[in-house]
């Protein structure tokens, strides 16, 4: 902003200069981690027309993207026919390995039994209460989206596990809820696990 030149009378000079900057605030911004919660129907209907195969892929774009080497991103894994899994990743419900979940999806198709999305959607939330304080929160509905058990009305068990839904998302709002259906599915069920039908 200013120069000054000093004569100091044995042919040398002092030059003096001065700056003046402006003062700028630097923030860190901390990379968003998220927690997920893949719930993944596996009954028998799963089997029929590629179903199963095209859940597969879905699961593996989506853990390439979302489980880069190195993230801090996780995911956790409930499965569902009759019987509901949590799945166990070497003594916990969440991994960060893409190869991991291509080993649950290769290793557990689908079994006998019937569609109890209920208990699925309860299973998902006790994984939620588990997540990370800071974290963003997901999680992804995969079926065919035709929930039914043994000696109960398919609509009597929709309404369950759409009650749920909503019970999940009322106890952890700041969580993201996504349905997924393949092919033939039930596309109003399906509209009601998420907040919106968008």
């Amino acid at each position: 902003n200013s120069k000054t030149v000093k004569a100091n009378g044995d042919g040398t000079y002092d030059v003096s200069l001065s700056f003046e900057g402006s003062v700028t605030q630097e923030t860190n911004i901390k990379n968003t981690t998220a927690d997920v919660v893949l719930v993944a129907d596996r009954s028998p209907s799963m089997n029929r027309d590629g179903k199963w195969d095209s859940l597969k892929k879905a699961v593996d774009v989506l853990s390439k993207k979302m489980l880069p080497e190195g993230t801090d991103n996780r995911v956790s894994v409930v499965l569902f026919e009759t019987e509901v899994i949590k799945v166990d990743f070497f003594d916990s419900y969440w991994t960060s390995s893409a190869e991991h979940l291509k080993f649950i999806f290769d290793n557990y198709a689908p079994d006998i039994g019937y569609t109890n999305s209920p208990l699925a959607l309860e299973y998902a939330e006790e994984l939620l209460a588990t997540a990370r304080d800071d974290s963003k929160k997901y999680v992804i509905f995969l079926s065919d989206g035709k929930p039914n058990l043994y000696g109960e009305f398919g609509n009597g068990v929709a309404k369950r596990a759409i009650a749920a839904a909503e019970k999940l998302r009322a106890d952890y709002p700041e969580a993201t809820v996504y349905s997924v259906g393949v092919p033939g599915c039930d596309e109003d069920f399906m509209k009601k696990i998420p907040a919106s039908d968008d």
